[in-house]
């Protein structure tokens, strides 16, 4: 019999941060001019918080995860797409990293 592909999660959507977003962005990948994302979704409330946050993607495998997942779990997050019933539901975001190196002195 064919398989069925999994429905799409509704309530699943992208978000962003609501105040700057502080990244860690690790030494070693820093010093190795090494650039990529991660994808990282979680459970955001009707005060912006976000929980329970997992990698959901990310390149290279596994150089940026801790970062981005400090970063979502420190961050505040845009609420107004929950409704006036601020029922929580799962968002992502994509968090790039780029090395920006410092001008030389």
């Amino acid at each position: 019999p064919p398989v069925t592909p999994p429905a799409p999660v509704a309530d699943v959507w992208r978000d962003k941060p609501s105040d700057p977003f502080e990244v860690a962005y690790p030494r070693r990948a820093f010093d190795a001019g090494q650039q990529g994302y991660v994808i990282v979704e979680f459970t955001l409330d009707a005060k912006g918080h976000a929980s329970d946050p997992k990698v959901v993607e990310s390149n290279p495998a596994r150089v940026f995860n801790d970062a981005a997942l400090q970063a979502v779990k420190h961050g505040r997050f845009d609420a107004s797409e929950l409704g006036d019933s601020g029922a929580p539901l799962r968002a992502r975001i994509r968090i790039a990293f780029k090395p920006v190196k410092q001008p030389a002195e």
